[in-house]
């Protein structure tokens, strides 16, 4: 795998999470694999802010806070996805230059992280 996009994960571990998010307790506690984002909604019925930002720092994602969206997901009527877009393109590119560069894991969330206020395009 390249890289992930994690756009409004579900708090499967939250006492009044529902009982399908429920069968995947607990959260993975480890750091994935590949480079990864997380982006999260300020108002997201499912997950606070700083469960995202706490999931995040666990699986070793870069954060991003996409401001109030509520859950972003196809039904949330946030069409084309702007931001989603500039953000799948970052991955893409940190996951190319990983393998053009052959640099390691943490060149990767390094280079994630000093992308991230870098203009589109």
């Amino acid at each position: 795998m390249a890289g992930a996009l994690l756009v409004a994960p579900a708090d499967v571990d939250r006492a009044d999470a529902h009982e399908t998010l429920r069968q995947f307790a607990p959260a993975p506690r480890v750091g994935l694999p590949f480079p990864s984002i997380l982006a999260a909604s300020e108002d997201d019925p499912y997950i606070t802010l700083q469960r995202s930002f706490d999931l995040a720092r666990e699986w070793g994602s870069h954060f991003v806070n996409i401001g109030a969206h509520g859950h972003v997901n196809a039904a949330s009527g946030i069409g084309w996805w702007v931001e989603g877009q500039r953000l799948l393109e970052r991955l893409v590119g940190v996951s190319e230059r990983r393998v053009a560069h052959a640099g390691g894991y943490g060149d990767v969330l390094a280079l994630l992280a000093t992308t991230a206020d870098a203009p589109p395009g």
